[in-house]
């Protein structure tokens, strides 16, 4: 819950990905792994895929405002857009930034801005930390299929973990 969500709410797996938008793992996985988890099983409807946030700020200085700044593009409907620009703009992620990066979406700046400058998604972006806490979360991206953390997080340990999972039957949600 609290997540952005794509994929059938009712799929028989769910996917939630803990990421970090200043961890350069977390850019690689968003690049290289999840369009192909995103071609093959979410746009299927097999798979329902929710993106948490876990701002490492204490290596990360800007991810944690680049989090809420997510969440301001996805009340406006746009964040996996929003998303993909944080990952390939890593080393600009600076207030300054982030409002760009609105404008250049299309955004409703005034509203954007307004949640942005107010912090009005900083409870939610805590909440996904103390989530991701109870649940063990240390790294990022950390990735539970079915609520079970996948260790592995290349491409092809997800489809397997992920067919095993279709397979199963059984569903868990994180």
């Amino acid at each position: 819950d609290g997540g952005a969500m794509k994929g059938d709410k009712n799929a028989k797996v769910t996917l939630v990905e803990f990421t970090d938008y200043q961890c350069p793992f977390c850019s690689r996985h968003f690049r290289e792994t999840y369009p192909q988890l995103d071609n093959d099983y979410v746009k299927t409807g097999k798979v329902r895929y929710v993106l948490r946030e876990f701002p490492l700020e204490s290596i990360h200085p800007n991810a944690y405002k680049a989090s809420e700044a997510a969440s301001c593009s996805g009340e406006q409907g746009k964040y996996w857009e929003y998303a993909s620009l944080l990952f390939s703009n890593q080393k600009a992620l600076e207030i300054d930034n982030l409002k760009e990066y609105a404008s250049r979406l299309g955004l409703d700046r005034t509203k954007f801005d307004a949640a942005l400058d107010t912090g009005r998604f900083a409870a939610k972006v805590r909440r996904d930390l103390a989530d991701g806490d109870k649940i063990g979360v240390d790294s990022t991206p950390s990735v539970f299929i079915n609520g079970k953390r996948a260790r592995e997080r290349t491409k092809e340990a997800l489809k397997t973990a992920i067919e095993t999972a279709l397979k199963d039957g059984s569903k868990k949600q994180s």
